[in-house]
């Protein structure tokens, strides 16, 4: 199957929007700047003309598409997800191979590299977390029945007041 029909199915697939309808609505408008971005981060060598094609659309749609395409990723926190998603589940089904763009590649396997340092950062930050819990809370049975222990769950009162979320 050509990557672009399968590209198209697997956007409908994920967000249930036909890219190749006629419509200005905003979820149609931002999953075809989808389509033609990563089409065209896939095949850095195809024309415009090819992509427009592709959905019945010129090419200063596509290059208009393309060049919103950032400020739709930027307003739409789920947008860099569904890319990776998408350009994962392509490679996946063999409809892109390393050799077609050998930089895309190379970034993706950085961004995964950062994603685990990532994911190991954040682990390390709930081990502290929850030492920090357990040694305050032992520290309240310690003190059960003193001044201290009023004092303690005062502080910590007031503590969760300062930053709990409204």
């Amino acid at each position: 199957m050509e990557i672009t029909k399968r590209l198209l199915e697997v956007i409908k697939e994920h967000t249930g929007v036909d890219v190749n309808i006629k419509s200005r609505k905003r979820e149609v408008i931002e999953m075809r700047s989808l389509y033609f971005n990563v089409l065209k981060e896939l095949r850095p060598n195809i024309s415009l003309s090819s992509i427009g094609e592709s959905v019945n659309l010129n090419h200063a749609t596509v290059i208009h598409s393309l060049n919103k395409y950032e400020m739709y990723e930027r307003f739409n926190s789920n947008f860099k997800a569904l890319k990776r998603k998408i350009i994962l589940e392509l490679i996946e089904n063999k409809l892109f191979t390393s050799e077609e763009n050998p930089e895309l590649i190379k970034k993706l396997n950085l961004k995964i590299i950062e994603l685990e340092n990532e994911n190991e950062k954040l682990k390390e930050n709930k081990e502290i977390e929850y030492k920090i819990i357990k040694e305050l809370t032992q520290l309240l049975i310690d003190t059960k029945g003193t001044d201290k222990h009023q004092l303690l769950k005062i502080r910590l009162d007031a503590l969760y007041q300062m930053n709990k979320i409204k």
